[in-house]
């Protein structure tokens, strides 16, 4: 979106006096700092991260020897790995002089779009998260034209626990799973089954996205980028390593107007003299993947 005066009409409008505006309404909430979430270091030398995977730290058992003379034989140690490719997520606002003369709003001021840079870097994250959770092998769920239960995030755990899987599970669900995970609890508990948050703190949850508290040990997270492929919504439940992501850290060129954001966003301003305009760009270089299939179940219900 272009920030000019025709594109910007509602904002300048003459009976807007006071200086204000609303956000329309969309998921705006990102990922929490969460153990489930894997982030791979992406240190210079490569686009491509490998991810080593290794069948050790007590999976192997001991074996009896029944006769001490015997030496014990070598055990193998399965390994694998799971690559990251690293590709650059971009976006640019273009604001024009004149708009940013008669803005009584103060949409144009460069520290908004750096504001909106980094939020729109954690949904992005969160986005492709959301994407890979119905990728997995194991699903739970009765699919399209089903609602999803309680029974149904029970099962989700009960196949990382018989995968040996340890927690902490993080489920990201889309909102309409989550309602229907809550009004089936509600009404086919009893009261039998409560949140460990507290009864208040899980009510202000359900107002809106993100996080919504615990269930069952799972920490629920909703977001409408939970894919919908065949009339079925896919959220999911898994623990660390069956999703991993890796940022690198972008560069800031000193003879530019430009800032790295944190640690992995770069935020530029660009200007474009003859157009009468400054642009604001922010570059991002990641990748995801979908890492140890075992560690996630995909739920699968009605959209």
């Amino acid at each position: 979106m272009a920030f000019y005066t025709d594109d910007m009409s509602n904002v300048l409008s003459t009976d807007v006096l006071a200086g204000v505006y609303q956000l329309i309404a969309g998921d705006r909430s990102a990922l929490p700092n969460h153990p489930a979430i894997f982030r791979v270091p992406a240190p210079p030398g490569s686009t491509v991260i490998n991810v080593p995977e290794v069948d050790f730290f007590g999976i192997a058992k001991l074996s009896s020897q029944t006769n001490q003379e015997d030496a014990v034989s070598d055990t193998d140690v399965t390994e694998t790995r799971s690559q990251i490719t690293l590709t650059r997520w971009s976006k640019r606002h273009d604001v024009s002089d004149l708009f940013r003369a008669v803005d009584a709003s103060g949409l144009s001021a460069e520290q908004q779009f750096a504001i909106d840079a980094m939020m729109s870097l954690g949904s992005t994250i969160r986005d492709e998260h959301a994407k890979l959770v119905d990728d997995f092998s194991t699903t739970q769920g009765g699919g399209a034209g089903v609602d999803a239960t309680f029974a149904d995030l029970l099962d989700c755990i009960e196949s990382l626990e018989v995968a040996e899987v340890g927690g902490p599970y993080l489920a990201i669900l889309h909102p309409l799973q989550w309602a229907q995970i809550r009004k089936d609890l509600a009404l086919n508990s009893g009261g039998a089954i409560q949140f460990n948050d507290g009864p208040q703190m899980i009510l202000d949850a359900m107002k809106g996205l993100g996080y919504q508290g615990r269930l069952a040990g799972v920490d629920i997270y909703t977001t409408t980028d939970v894919v919908e492929t065949g009339g079925a919504k896919g959220g999911g439940v898994f623990a660390r390593g069956a999703i991993a992501h890796a940022v690198a850290r972008p560069m800031a060129d000193p003879d530019y107007p430009s800032v790295v954001l944190g640690s992995d966003l770069l935020f530029e301003r660009e200007r474009e003299q003859s157009r009468g305009r400054t642009n604001y760009v922010s570059h991002a270089y990641m990748g995801f993947i979908e890492g140890l299939d075992n560690k996630g179940v995909t739920l699968n219900s009605d959209n």
